[in-house]
């Protein structure tokens, strides 16, 4: 787990990148990553940021060296890191609710770093510095994607179909036309189909 959670972060980074300039299959291989990575937050953080090993996870043993404070914070952590990792996928593809689930994950990873921080100045701890990457990493990635105006995001993203920005863009100032709605729509999957 521990030279897995690094790749997919900088996979997911890379197709998130190189999808902007029109790289085919990023698309797929993104949404693969995160949700690999958000499904390792969830279900597997109390593991990974207390160093124990995937097969050593249903051990008694690897546990008695670890205090129930710190296995909490892990839990914790990992469900709010899924949260803003799926929030990325959704903003990233448009999806409804993606700005939402960033900003409950931003949320989260406040509290996270106000703990992690307390706790590192206190302990010097590793395991707190570990947790303080990560939620600074992912918080500068959430916040990057909210701030973001949307007809910046979306001029920067379809620059090469300038029909969906078009339509797009009329679509959002007359929200209440349901025909730009499903034009928006089908100039979209047009998009898609140039992968």
């Amino acid at each position: 787990m521990k030279i897995v959670e690094p790749i997919l972060g900088i996979v997911a980074v890379l197709s998130m990148i190189l999808n902007l300039v029109d790289v085919p299959a990023t698309r797929s291989i993104l949404v693969f990553s995160l949700t690999i990575l958000s499904l390792i937050y969830f279900y597997l953080s109390f593991a990974l940021f207390n160093g124990i090993r995937l097969r050593e996870i249903f051990k008694k043993k690897s546990y008695i060296e670890i205090s129930t404070l710190k296995i909490i914070v892990a839990i914790f952590t990992g469900i709010v890191l899924s949260i803003v990792t799926m929030g990325l996928l959704f903003k990233y593809q448009e999806y409804p609710g993606g700005t939402q689930f960033i900003v409950i994950g931003l949320a989260g990873l406040i509290v996270i770093f106000t703990i992690a921080i307390v706790k590192y100045k206190k302990t010097k701890s590793e395991y707190y510095l570990k947790i303080l990457s990560r939620a600074i990493f992912y918080g500068v990635i959430g916040l990057s994607l909210i701030l973001i105006p949307k007809e910046t995001w979306l001029e920067l993203r379809f620059k090469n179909h300038p029909e969906y920005i078009d339509i797009q863009k009329k679509s959002w100032a007359d929200p209440e036309n349901r025909e730009l709605r499903i034009r928006a729509e089908k100039e979209r999957m047009k998009t898609y189909e140039k992968e």
